[in-house]
């Protein structure tokens, strides 16, 4: 993981300097409409209201470069997202869970560039159903 700034409470995604916390080196998909390399918690928020329920922009996917480790997102209606969870360990275990708005993914989805598993564990998680 590279982040800009290593000190200080980051949940609400700025340093305790007062300048925002910046994710590097990733891959991040947003259906069809963005594909990006860096995030910052407002950054994230912005995206993640632009999830539609139009073919194509449904979904999110955030990974780190060159690990085998993601989350993402997909809108099925208003008020219900599903979020899925990869760890990169040998085996690789996927979990599943549901989210109510895009503030909750948002959330989940900068608890999990933060490295902050005690957050996601607070989640309810089940394993990802085969579709």
């Amino acid at each position: 993981m590279s982040t800009d700034e290593q000190a200080g409470d980051r949940s609400d995604g700025w340093a305790a300097e007062g300048r925002p916390v910046v994710h590097r080196d990733l891959d991040v998909r947003v259906g069809t409409l963005a594909e990006l390399t860096t995030l910052d918690r407002e950054l994230l928020d912005h995206w993640v209201d632009r999830i539609r329920l139009s073919h194509g922009n449904e979904f999110m996917v955030v990974a780190r470069q060159g690990e085998g480790e993601f989350i993402q997102c997909y809108r099925n209606a208003a008020g219900d997202f599903d979020v899925e969870w990869g760890e990169g360990l040998k085996p690789p275990r996927y979990r599943a869970a549901t989210a109510r708005d895009e503030s909750e993914v948002a959330d989940l989805l900068w608890a999990w560039l933060e490295g902050d598993v005690a957050t996601l564990d607070r989640h309810e998680w089940g394993p990802l159903q085969a579709y």
